[in-house]
């Protein structure tokens, strides 16, 4: 193809570029290079010159797009033996941007703005006070940024000190009054004070060159006013009714800048013999200090040992040991020298009770920790069906299937007696127990404290296989295997594409209150990336929306307004962590409406899915049963990934359009690993080459 259909060139019709690259040969022949197996990658909005006896792809935009990325291609053999183009993340032609108007502050501009390739010249106002700092021109580029950053018009007078109220000034400049705007370099000032007043300073100050005065401005003091005084990286404030002086009976108020506190009393009060009624305080630094955390607790920010000092706004995020889960809060930030909030624990992990199967026996230690195991077996005259060892694992659960003895007699006579007893869930038991013929069914219910996952009733086959497995009860340490729902999530966004019929609306609903914390929710993110680049976004194609909810909703990403995956990608990574209670309820509220809107645009068949990521801890706004109860009418596939170590597992049951679709994930780790999962171990920002693995281990500072 040529340039103008966007797509290839042919070599001879190749720019002057793959003509050098073609006369640099040395005189001598060499060995011949095999071409690449694979054609070059095609670019949208633009095309590529392959240079084949060089493994070569030179990529170019067609007019009004600009170049993002590498602008060549390589071809190399994979260790497979298969041909591959690197780097794997290409370029991409993109539609050239104008760039942001000119605001000059005291100057302006001369020339055309502000499209790309438009050159303009900078200059200030009054020459005489203002001079430019910075480039004298610059160019608009295509990628909507100019060439060099926009000057500034740097003022030369000096700032006006101001006259106090009880005072009065002469400005001098010359030797002679001046009355003009304060303050030309090289003016004087000359101050003075009332009748009762003393002056507290120098007489006169002077404008310097480099816009500083000689001296701070003098003061005009009452007779039975306290001593002035300034704090540091603080503010003194309070009712001065001795002008700019606290007199008799007067309060000081002493607050400090964010990252200080105050160290002595933060209220002064003035006495009757003009002193203050306590030492004058200061503002030093609000830092909190390392601590010793509490049994089987970790602190990813306390693993380097020689800090001990964190600064105000840093925070730390906890997790705990293997075969401890926690309880309490994800993190805590460092605020007024403490960290904010009570210290979470760290409960160990325990599977429940096993006990002896019927007609068998079961040996343990008794306990039911994670890692320890007990053995199962049969008397005489019973076959052992399901897992004869077992091991307590991390999610609480215990590995293998439920041991059961069946008689062998049963075995031998399979054929005519039916199916075999499916034996009971770990934590519950056979709540409708029948004679297992064809046709029959087994009903199952869940001690307290657990609830069932999978089917409550089964049915025994024609084929004398039960209809399904038998289901789990699970309990508060439950938690899916990674590579069970990465798998189930991919192919849930594999199918979205898949519709060429329907226009698909995918929504994301994160959860940005106090519970979730910053890493974690940081990380609720890039698993919406990892699905959301499954999701084919076009003008004509699928959409993807965002909700971030605390005790109200706001929608992030308008999917009526963005028709592009790499735009979804950036407004993802834009969307900041808040804080605060947490209302389910107006983030599916907030969904309905805006389905309600797509609906009102696009008449053709639409379908909706929406990803809630919470720990289903809502506290405000009411139960949410109600809206996800007319979504679902709706036929909005809800599916909810449940986070950190404590959450109300049977609301996010009871959210999701089926149980199939909840996924249970112990911690941000977890998360995290789920997301690089889904892209293939990439998590990257959009407009970034540096890949985000550690976002668990972040803090805030």
């Amino acid at each position: 193809m040529t340039a103008a259909t966007g797509k290839t060139a042919t070599l001879g019709l190749a720019s002057t570029t793959v003509a050098l690259l073609l006369f640099a040969r040395p005189c001598c022949a060499l060995p011949q290079v095999p071409p690449c197996s694979v054609p070059p990658p095609e670019i949208d909005n633009g095309y590529y010159v392959e240079v084949k006896e060089e493994r070569l792809a030179l990529y170019h935009c067609n007019e009004e797009f600009w170049l993002k990325g590498p602008a060549n291609l390589t071809c190399v053999s994979s260790t497979e033996g298969e041909d591959i183009w690197l780097p794997k993340r290409g370029p991409e032609c993109l539609e050239n941007k104008d760039c942001p108007l000119v605001d000059l502050k005291h100057g302006g501009y001369e020339g055309e703005c502000c499209a790309p390739n438009d050159n303009v010249t900078f200059f200030c106002d009054d020459e005489e006070r203002y001079y430019l700092l910075g480039a004298e021109e610059a160019t608009c580029q295509a990628n909507g940024t100019w060439s060099l950053p926009i000057p500034t018009c740097e003022d030369t007078y000096c700032p006006d000190p101001g006259v106090s109220p009880e005072g009065d000034r002469l400005i001098v400049l010359a030797n002679e009054e001046y009355e003009g705007e304060c303050c030309p370099p090289e003016t004087t000032i000359y101050y003075e004070c009332k009748d009762g007043y003393n002056l507290e300073g120098e007489k006169k100050i002077r404008c310097g060159l480099n816009r500083t005065w000689s001296d701070r401005r003098p003061m005009c003091r009452p007779k039975d006013a306290c001593d002035h005084f300034d704090v540091v990286h603080g503010q003194v404030s309070g009712q001065k009714s001795g002008g700019e002086f606290f007199k008799l009976g007067d309060s000081a108020f002493v607050t400090c800048d964010r990252g200080f506190r105050v160290k002595g009393t933060d209220q002064l009060y003035c006495d009757e013999d003009g002193l203050w009624n306590d030492d004058i305080p200061t503002c030093v630094e609000s830092n909190c200090t390392r601590f010793e955390p509490g049994p089987h607790l970790q602190v990813d920010e306390f693993k380097d040992m020689h800090k001990t000092q964190f600064t105000e706004g840093t925070f730390i995020n906890f997790r705990c040991e293997d075969g401890y889960l926690l309880e309490g809060a994800l993190s805590s930030v460092c605020s007024n020298g403490g960290w904010y909030g009570r210290m979470p624990k760290c409960k160990q992990i325990r599977c429940g009770s096993l006990r002896a199967p019927r007609n068998g026996w079961i040996t343990s230690n008794y306990s039911t920790a994670v890692g320890d195991t007990a053995s199962f077996g049969c008397f005489q005259g019973y076959v052992l069906m399901g897992s004869d060892r077992r091991r307590c694992d991390n999610d609480g659960q215990w590995n293998g299937t439920p041991a059961r003895c069946v008689p062998k007699r049963i075995m031998e006579a399979r054929d005519r007696h039916g199916c075999l007893d499916p034996g009971a869930p770990d934590n519950g038991f056979q709540l409708r127990r029948t004679n297992f013929q064809v046709g029959s069914d087994v009903t199952f219910a869940c001690q307290p404290g657990y609830h069932m996952r999978g089917n409550a009733t089964i049915s025994c086959r024609e084929d004398k296989e039960w209809s399904a497995a038998v289901p789990l009860c699970i309990g508060k340490f439950y938690y899916d295997k990674r590579r069970f729902a990465g798998r189930t999530l991919s192919d849930v966004a594999a199918k979205i594409p898949a519709v060429n019929a329907s226009r698909h609306f995918v929504y994301f609903l994160f959860d940005a209150s106090a519970s979730i914390g910053p890493t974690n929710f940081q990380t609720s993110i890039n698993l919406a990336k990892a699905i959301a680049r499954k999701v084919n976004v076009t003008t004509r194609g699928h959409r993807v929306g965002a909700i971030v909810f605390t005790k109200d909703a706001r929608l992030e990403i308008n999917p009526l307004d963005v028709d592009s995956g790499n735009v979804v990608l950036q407004k993802l990574g834009e969307i900041q962590y808040t804080s605060g209670g947490t209302s389910i309820s107006e983030a599916l509220k907030t969904l309905r409406d805006n389905i309600a809107d797509v609906e009102g645009r696009y008449r053709e068949d639409t379908k909706f899915s929406a990803f809630l990521i919470s720990d289903g801890k809502a506290n405000i706004g009411g139960n949410a049963y109600t809206e996800a109860d007319a979504l679902k009418r709706h036929r909005v596939e809800i599916y909810c990934i449940g986070i950190t170590g404590q959450r109300n597992d049977e609301e996010l049951n009871r959210l999701a359009t089926k149980e199939e679709n909840v996924y249970i994930l112990r911690n941000c780790d977890a998360l995290q690993r789920l997301a690089e999962m889904l892209t293939n171990g990439t998590v990257d920002e959009p407009d970034s080459n540096v890949q985000r693995y550690n976002v668990c281990s972040l803090s805030g500072k």
